[in-house]
């Protein structure tokens, strides 16, 4: 399933040369937003103009590249995706996805490394084309930097201009994955924090290609791959995930990194973050290279609780500051923790919300994606079909135990606490994967049942 999208761009991005080089990053700006506003939301010098010139091309190059190739067919490789730069008055953020979904790059570009000229919050897409990375690849340490996201006039192609046109077709797994990676990056623990010598030394003795588990663990200030997992080990597959790491090594400062937690040994998702001289590069990784963030089903039980209302004012919350935890959001609206972090998930499936794991908080993004969101989830449309159907009932007094009819046969959902986390189910879904990858169609339509009945 797909979408397609016209991105209207009013100019190639490139790199203007002169005394002092201009980055001018072409920007789609969504139509609603041209009335009576600048489309240019960020200008400003930037201060280690060889970091970010390195940064961004590493964003660009995950956006380019594909970890994984299906064993059925000959992957078609996908065109670049456009990158997308979020603004919220402290920090610039560069988004992109590999073309397999198993890697989303974020770079963070903190306010000290930006002498502003001018800003206002947004989010949009920018062009990083071939011309725009040759350019930065040949960037001087020593060059200045004026960074431009967005231009200072609309072009069309009539008689009162050019505009730069382009069609591109947008996967829903883009949509899905920046849900999907936000969930990973919440609710990950932090396993290793090392200097960036021990990260260096890692990177260099560890195998860029690996069918097996890596087991990266902290001993004093290095890092170590281990024989087994350990407690606070961070199990990797697929170390070349991490290549987009090398061309920033001679910056780097500091490795923190955050996983899921998983039974021992087992395929487990993990976020890398790097901090340079005024920025941060973060790659989040997904447990193998055959999954990609798209399709984990974190999501599910939020979009499946359908609190529109709730949702709207945890976005409103969001918008009034930079980065706000699940916490501060439930303290301020007067939410139980788990309403909130139900409501960030749901913004999260649009792709509204975003999570910075070093600063502990969520941020806002409004990405230029359409489409109904309950479509891009078929567990979620299956379950309530199960429902409208009125394919579920209690098998006990204490509504802990559900049957739901689905086909032929009757499944059995042991239900546990009040959500979907730590339920059972007897169909093959659920054995293949034990939870794993959320719940299944038949949990998450018990869990609604419930809910239905208890006026909830």
């Amino acid at each position: 399933m797909a979408n397609t999208i016209t991105y209207q761009y009013e100019s190639p991005s490139k790199l203007f040369p002169g005394t002092t080089p201009q980055l001018g990053l072409s920007t789609f700006t969504p139509p609603e937003q041209l009335t009576g506003r600048s489309p240019c939301f960020v200008e400003a010098f930037v201060v280690r103009p060889d970091v970010v010139a390195a940064a961004l091309l590493a964003v660009a190059t995950v956006a380019g590249s594909r970890y994984f190739e299906p064993w059925n067919s000959i992957a078609k490789r996908i065109r670049d995706s456009d990158p997308v730069v979020t603004f919220d008055g402290e920090c610039l953020r560069f988004e992109s996805f590999s073309a397999c979904s198993g890697v989303h790059a974020r770079l963070d570009i903190a306010s000290d490394g930006l002498d502003i000229d001018h800003a206002s919050t947004g989010t949009t897409n920018v062009d990083v084309n071939p011309p725009l990375r040759a350019a930065l690849s040949s960037l001087a340490a020593s060059d200045p930097l004026r960074l431009r996201v967005g231009s200072d006039r609309l072009e069309v192609d009539t008689m009162g201009g050019t505009l730069v046109e382009k069609q591109v077709p947008l996967p829903t797994r883009w949509v899905r994955g920046f849900g999907e990676t936000q969930v990973v990056q919440r609710r990950s623990k932090q396993r290793l924090d090392v200097g960036a010598a021990a990260f260096r030394k890692l990177i260099q003795t560890m195998p860029t290609k690996s069918r097996g588990s890596l087991h990266v663990e902290q001993a004093g200030s290095g890092l170590r791959l281990g024989l087994r997992p350990g407690p606070r080990s961070v199990t990797l597959i697929g170390p070349d995930r991490l290549a987009a790491f090398k061309p920033l090594l001679r910056f780097a400062e500091r490795l923190v990194v955050w996983s899921t937690e998983t039974e021992p040994g087992m395929p487990t998702a993990s976020v890398w973050e790097l901090t340079l001289p005024s920025a941060r590069l973060t790659l989040s990784v997904s447990p193998e290279p055959a999954r990609g963030f798209s399709g984990e089903g974190g999501l599910l039980e939020a979009l499946s609780a359908q609190d529109v209302d709730a949702a709207e004012m945890v976005e409103l919350a969001l918008g009034l500051r930079p980065v706000a935890s699940v916490e501060d959001i439930a303290a301020g609206l007067g939410f139980d923790a788990a309403s909130a972090a139900r409501s960030v998930d749901m913004l999260a499936a649009a792709g509204r919300v975003g999570f910075d794991p070093g600063l502990g908080g969520s941020f806002h993004r409004l990405l230029p994606f359409g489409g109904v969101i309950d479509e891009l989830n078929p567990r979620l449309l299956s379950s309530r079909a199960l429902l409208d159907a009125g394919a579920v009932s209690f098998d006990g007094p204490d509504m802990s135990r559900c049957k739901v009819l689905s086909g032929d046969h009757h499944h059995v959902v042991q239900l546990a606490g009040q959500g979907a986390e730590g339920s059972t189910c007897t169909c093959a879904w659920y054995a293949r994967y034990l939870g794993s990858r959320g719940p299944c169609k038949h949990v998450l339509a018990a869990v609604a049942h419930r809910r239905e009945v208890m006026g909830r």
